[in-house]
Parts: structure tokens; sequence; C-alpha cells
């Protein structure tokens, strides 16, 4: 996936791709948590047959960006405006997927007059309790939420020992937290189409990945749900063992138009065979 590089105000390098339909209408995509701008490989086969043109963009120091040290959910969209004005996007729709779920409400509430429709798939909530830490499916994300916030040099040491281990040894330690509907899709690919973007994620460091679970596991985001004007798809899969459906319940009803759609024997990955239907109900809301 090849990378380009938009400078903003302050210095920083803001590296983005994209896939799928080049002359297609624009949709920004809020790539995972413990992932970088490449997971939109996943997407890019529903993005093509919706035709959808998929800008996915690395978050400050997470793979070719350039870090923005104590950065917030909602300082996300700031970075977000500079692309767009870039590529001369006046309106434009987002789509954020599990720890990009915030970052895709962010622009929703702090760019409303550009963005023109808003989903998250498996899209994560504010974590302002133990609880709703503990009701996460993966137990990195749980170990790496409090660590970032209150020891980040843990989750650091955390983070750059897993970045040692081989792609197959990766593989086989993410697979071990996904439901059986996810393993069925990423058991038969190769180790680097599955944790390819993880490791491209960690290549400048690990550094910006603690960064990214400190901002979207806070229990503040530097914006309020209750901000967000449009209606928001929270895509969730039933069978999602990462962010199970219960947490996609919440986030639909927190959102003022928030518009839960469940997807039956689909999980964390449902993007890869419902990416068609993702992107044509986001064209239609866009168009509403």
């Amino acid at each position: 996936m090849d990378a380009h590089f938009i400078e903003t105000a302050d210095g920083r390098a803001l590296a983005w791709s994209e896939v799928g339909d080049a002359s297609g209408a624009a949709v920004v995509w809020c790539h995972g948590g413990l992932s970088g701008r490449t997971d939109a490989s996943f997407a890019a086969k529903g993005a093509q047959s919706a035709g959808v043109r998929l800008i996915t963009i690395d978050r400050p120091g997470i793979g070719e960006s350039t870090r923005r040290k104590g950065r917030s959910v909602a300082d996300w969209a700031d970075d977000v405006r500079v692309v767009a004005d870039a590529l001369g996007l006046d309106r434009f729709a987002v789509v954020g997927w599990s720890g990009g779920g915030p970052h895709a409400l962010a622009c929703a509430a702090r760019l409303s007059g550009r963005v023109s429709a808003t989903a998250t798939i498996g899209g994560m909530e504010p974590v302002r309790t133990r609880a709703e830490r503990e009701a996460l499916g993966l137990r990195a994300d749980r170990l790496l939420i409090p660590m970032a916030r209150h020891a980040p040099w843990l989750a650091r040491t955390a983070l750059a020992a897993s970045a040692r281990l081989s792609p197959e040894r990766q593989k086989r330690v993410a697979l071990r937290g996904f439901s059986e509907a996810d393993r069925r899709l990423l058991e038969p690919l190769p180790p680097e189409a599955v944790v390819g973007s993880t490791i491209a994620a960690a290549a400048p460091g690990v550094a910006g990945l603690v960064d990214d679970y400190r901002a979207f596991g806070s229990p503040d985001w530097a914006f309020e749900l209750s901000d967000i004007p449009g209606p928001v798809r929270c895509w969730q899969g039933l069978e999602d063992a990462a962010v199970p459906p219960a947490i996609g319940r919440r986030l639909a009803g927190a959102i003022p138009h928030g518009q839960l759609e469940l997807v039956p024997n689909a999980g964390h990955f449902l993007v890869v065979e419902h990416g068609g239907d993702v992107f044509t109900r986001l064209l239609t809301d866009a168009a509403a």
C-alpha cells in the first residue's frame, strides 16, 4: 500500500494511502487499535464493490505518521481536516473500526459541517469504569488501557516485546482472542496478511500505540457523544469476541441518533465479508 505524506501546520507528517475505487465517493477510514492505516486492506474489496475511495491515515506516532504527544481522541479531527483540505475534499464520510470507532465519532462531532455520514464497526465505547474495561474481550485491551494511562513505560515494554515476536507467533497469539467466525476468516491467510498492519504500526517504535490506548481508553475523549449531530450506524457482529455485542448496543444507545446494525454469524472482522453492505449504507446515509 503506497504511502503519501501531508505536513501539518506544526510540522508533523501524516501518512495516508487509499484503496477501493479511485474515482468513487470519499470515505475516511479510521484504523483499529494495535494497527495502522494498512488494515484498510480488510475493507478494500467492500470499498471497491460499493464505489468508495477509502482514504486511510496513520494516527500520530503510528506507522509513518509523526508522533503527537498528549493527543486526545478529539485531536484526530484536526488531522483529518488537514488531509481533507490537502485532497480537496469538501464533504466526506467516516468509518472507524474497533479503536478507530472513537476517532470516527470525533470527526462526526468536530467536523459535522463536512462529515456526510458516519459508521463504526465493532467500535469501542468510552471506558469509564473497571466493569466497562473488563467487558472488553481482548486481554491485551484490558491490560493496555490501564497501563497506558498509569504506567506507560510498562505498556511500552510489553508492546516492544510483542513486536519482537515472529509474524507466525504474532498471528497465533492474535487468533486466541477472536471468535470462531473471525478465525475462520483469518486462519487460512498468511501471517503477514493477518498481522502485517500491526507490524507496520510498530515499526517506528511503540510509543504511538501507547498514546493511542491512553487516548481511546480514557473516560474523556475531549468531546461528548451527545455532541454528534447526525446519525451514526454502529455495525456489530453478533459473534464478536473482541468488542462484544453489549458494547455495540450501549454505544448506539448513547449517541443521539445512533442506529445499531447487528450482523449474525460475523465477528470483529465483519468488514471482510460485509464491507459492501457497510459502505453501501454509508453512501445512502450521505445522500439522505
